[in-house]
């Protein structure tokens, strides 16, 4: 397994939301952040930025919870994403 080995950056959250878990993909090459508020977003771990490879995500059609992410998982392909 890869680990990252390095620290990439700083990711702001508005201030009624906050991180709640965060899990590392399997390739070390993104971070997925769940928070308070039911978001789950994906990060490029080098830019601290939303991947481009992921459009639906630049384009603000993000994925939510009704409630708090509490915890998330990827699948050891990356494939998938539990939460």
């Amino acid at each position: 397994e890869m680990y990252p080995r390095r620290r990439g950056g700083e990711i702001s959250f508005p201030q009624k939301s906050h991180p709640e878990t965060c899990a590392f993909s399997p390739d070390g090459q993104y971070i997925v952040t769940g928070s308070a508020d039911g978001f789950i977003e994906v990060w490029d771990y080098e830019t601290c930025k939303f991947p481009k490879a992921l459009t639906y995500q630049l384009e603000d059609r993000l994925m939510l919870h009704d409630d708090a992410i509490l915890s998330l998982c990827f699948s050891r392909d990356s494939a998938m994403l539990a939460s």
